[in-house]
């Protein structure tokens, strides 16, 4: 039915569409998270010093924290940065899909769809100029990457309210997730990606859990 109507007609809808979709992305741009209590942490340790930083959590958060700065023990830190604890980037865990009804390989057809979406920052309904479009101006094209497999990092912040977690929603808890990293693939596919199994004690996942939750407004006092 839609390509039944005259184009000049599609365009009008077009244009409608991408004008709703500028005025929510421009609201959105001008959310800001809430305050959690790791925010509240690094401003007490910036205004008040290591001591009293250090009082606002408890043990097992702080042995969380540890574990999540320290490169050698995990690879949070590899994209979970910044303020928005992402890196931006997509990166290839082994949860791609390769056969059934719910294929899904990632970045691999997503980059494609991008480039060819007459709604991308190129086309015609755009209104920046082409120099002003970073993220088509850089986007890296190479067949070498590996983008088969490779998802969004996501953002930590308001972790316990994006339950059930990964690109496809296959675990319910923190735990299975952490528990996910520990052993990732060995097999298939999926057995190519950029983890390195984790050697944490039942403490250990406990604490990076108990970290985590800090992200979170909705986390306790």
């Amino acid at each position: 039915r839609w390509y039944r109507l005259d184009s000049s007609k599609r365009q009008v809808i077009n244009r409608v569409f991408s004008n709703i979709g500028k005025s929510i992305a421009a609201y959105e741009r001008t959310l800001q998270p809430e305050s959690s209590r790791f925010d509240r942490f690094v401003e007490a340790l910036e205004k008040k010093g290591e001591r009293e930083a250090l009082s606002l959590m408890s043990e097992s958060e702080l042995l969380g924290a540890r574990l999540f700065v320290d490169e050698q023990r995990t690879q949070c830190l590899q994209c979970h940065n910044g303020p928005l604890l992402s890196n931006g980037g997509f990166h290839n865990i082994g949860t791609g899909v390769f056969q059934g009804a719910a294929m899904d390989f990632g970045r691999v057809f997503g980059l494609q769809a991008a480039l060819m979406d007459e709604f991308n920052c190129y086309g015609k309904y755009s209104d920046a100029d082409r120099d002003e479009c970073h993220h088509l101006n850089y986007l890296s094209k190479d067949p070498h990457q590996g983008l088969q497999g490779a998802f969004k990092v996501p953002t930590l912040r308001y972790l316990d309210q994006t339950a059930p977690y990964f690109h496809d929603g296959r675990f319910d808890t923190l735990a299975e997730v952490i528990d996910y990293y520990v052993s990732p693939p060995t097999e298939g596919r999926n057995a190519v990606h950029e983890l390195r199994p984790l050697e944490l004690s039942s403490k250990e996942k406990s604490a990076l859990i108990a970290f985590l939750k800090l992200f979170s407004p909705s986390a306790k006092q």
